[in-house]
């Protein structure tokens, strides 16, 4: 079995997130080209555009089994992708960020993240 360091797997689970969706980018390709090759064979084949032929019927089914697969391709992919970005979530929170620094009265910050300790920038320091 092989052991990652945390840095390594977070990284290793943003390709395989970045590959999964190149899969489903992929397989949505594949399922318009499929899309278009069914509609073409089955409508050549029902009207008889080009005289009758097992061809078109052929490419028709052909384009219905890409639609198929392509269906699967992205269903697949995004569900790994899902399985990945909680894993991601995972290993993230596990790996703890550096505490920040206390601040010092050269480092006065005028707003924090929720505006709770708001300070005018012009007003003198009361000390």
């Amino acid at each position: 079995m092989l052991v990652l360091s945390d840095q390594a797997r977070i990284a290793l689970l943003q390709d395989l997130i970045k590959d999964a969706k190149d899969q489903i980018r992929n397989g949505f390709i594949l399922g318009l080209v499929g899309l278009l090759f069914a509609s073409l064979g089955f409508f050549s084949y029902s009207t008889d555009l080009l005289a009758f032929s097992p061809a078109w019927l052929a490419l028709g089914m052909a384009g219905a089994a890409m639609v198929i697969v392509a269906f699967y391709v992205m269903v697949r992919a995004d569900m790994h992708k899902g399985k990945w970005k909680r894993q991601l979530g995972n290993a993230t929170s596990a790996v703890k960020s550096p505490e920040p620094e206390p601040s010092t009265d050269d480092d006065i910050e005028y707003f924090d993240e929720n505006y709770e300790n708001w300070k005018n920038p012009f007003e003198e320091d009361k000390e």
